[in-house]
């Protein structure tokens, strides 16, 4: 069993040399880091290492960052330039990539033109796009361009371990109304409060202005002899439009289309007592779903779990992470640790299976607990 990472020790040997117990090299880092960040480029922004027409033959790669196999590649500001040369008798597409690639005259991500894409044990190549580079053609224009980066099997997103979303200009906002609320609030009820509420109510049941113009006060009075109420109970055919308020419909599934409402949650599985980590067959297909919900948690079993919601379930693969944080320190000395753990499932038909379930520990101390991620419960609509 290998692990890492650990102090390494200085080893004299019998000839004076030091050398050390524990060396990782950059292949170890990479296989840990692969764990737990996919293949792929950054989403945010959307112009991440897209490639764009630059002139001529020459397309430009922007600027942007993308993993491959556990390294990091970035193109930095003003994005990089490769140039692409036409055949003077057929049509041809080529491939724009980003290649890692460990052999000894590289060892770096770089950017290349391809005609097919390689992926073996020493090079990986994702897809940024293919350029038809038609016959005799002196210039590329946008439309020879198509973007692949949004294809998973070709290239695709990656994400961080764990998402962070700044909300202090947001919460700001927030605050500063609900202050200016709460001024004027105080504004109006100040002094007998009691008082001043009645004294409001008061004048507006006395308030007789005409609050409409006089031609819609009599165009109302002349179709209903004053004010009327109908009960839910007389209204016994047809249907109400939802412009007066109805759903414009007799059924539910017409109803929640004219409402634009979504349809309730289908429990197709449910175990939040211990949870699951084996292949779990559902009662039903996710192909008959537009959405799932999969709640999860760690191994011990958390009072509150993880949720990962899946649009256009049927034929995804998803990845499951769940992290124990502990900066106060949580192992016999006393010192802090945290564990990672990343689990992938396949979504297909009725059935939801487990491709991976790992988990990455890193504890000063002696405490180390063990554990895996269990699906509890699977929802669907």
């Amino acid at each position: 069993m290998k692990s890492w990472c650990f102090d390494s020790q200085a080893v004299t040997g019998s000839d004076g040399a030091v050398t050390y117990d524990r060396e990782y090299g950059s292949a170890e880092i990479r296989e840990v880091v692969g764990k737990l960040i996919g293949n792929g480029v950054y989403a945010t922004p959307s112009t991440n290492m897209q490639v764009v027409v630059d002139g001529g033959m020459k397309v430009r790669i922007r600027p942007g960052c993308c993993w491959i196999s556990g390294a990091f590649g970035a193109v930095e500001d003003g994005g990089e330039v490769l140039t692409l040369s036409a055949s003077g008798s057929a049509n041809r597409t080529d491939l724009i990539v980003t290649r890692f690639d460990t052999s000894l005259s590289y060892r770096s991500i770089r950017l290349a033109v391809v005609s097919s894409l390689t992926r073996n044990n020493s090079v990986y190549d994702i897809q940024l796009a293919s350029v038809n580079v038609r016959a005799g053609a002196t210039s590329i224009v946008q439309s020879d361009i198509t973007d692949t980066r949004y294809n998973t099997a070709v290239c695709g997103i990656v994400t961080g371990v764990v998402d962070q979303i700044d909300t202090t200009n947001l919460f700001a906002q927030y605050q500063a109304s609900f202050n200016s609320f709460m001024d004027s609030l105080e504004d109006t009820l100040s002094g007998d409060v009691a008082g001043n509420l009645l004294t409001l109510i008061t004048n507006h049941a006395d308030d007789n202005d005409i609050h409409v113009s006089i031609l819609d006060k009599y165009t109302w009075a002349a179709k209903a002899d004053g004010s009327h109420r109908h009960s839910g109970g007389d209204i016994n055919s047809g249907v109400v439009g939802v412009q007066y308020g109805g759903t414009g419909a007799s059924s539910a599934d017409a109803a929640r289309s004219n409402l634009n409402a979504q349809k309730d949650w289908t429990v197709l599985y449910d175990n939040r007592g211990d949870g699951t980590s084996s292949d779990i067959t559902l009662p039903q297909s996710v192909a008959n779903f537009t959405q799932l919900k999969i709640y999860y948690s760690g191994q011990p079993i958390a009072k509150s779990f993880n949720v990962t919601e899946v649009y256009s379930p049927n034929g995804k693969i998803v990845k499951l992470i769940d992290v124990d944080i502990d900066t106060y320190g949580g192992g016999s000395s006393g010192n802090g640790y945290y564990i990672l753990r990343s689990a992938e499932v396949s979504l297909r038909d009725t059935t939801v299976r487990w491709l991976k379930n790992m988990e990455y520990s890193s504890v000063i101390g002696s405490d180390i607990y063990p554990g895996a991620i269990v699906i509890m419960r699977v929802e669907g609509r």
